[in-house]
């Protein structure tokens, strides 16, 4: 599933992901690693991994992106993002991939 998403550089940012598979179908991510990763280009800038998630049954995980981190965000750009789920065995899926644009807070 597609998201592109708008953040002021310096906000604290929510990021609610609900994992779907190649048919859109939930994923439980029930005891699963789900990872937000943020790239400026090919350069990671952000990583979190959650293991506690929001509703796990129904692939529901929130990532909180605090003020901190969105500061060190360049502002104005177009960031990429993808959520990841890491399984059990060591296999991963990536969800979502999509694009952050970044603006520049006034104050």
């Amino acid at each position: 599933m597609a998201n592109r998403l708008t953040i002021y550089q310096g906000n604290t940012f929510p990021i609610v992901a609900t994992v779907t598979d190649t048919t859109g179908a939930v994923v439980d991510i029930t005891g699963l690693t789900v990872s937000l990763t943020i790239y400026n280009g090919s350069t990671e800038i952000l990583q979190i991994d959650n293991t506690s998630h929001t509703t796990p049954a129904s692939g529901i995980t929130t990532f909180d992106v605090t003020k901190v981190q969105t500061l060190t965000f360049p502002a104005p750009s177009l960031l990429m993002y993808e959520v990841e789920v890491t399984y059990l065995d060591g296999s991963k899926f990536t969800g979502t991939m999509d694009y952050i644009e970044v603006i520049s807070d006034l104050t």
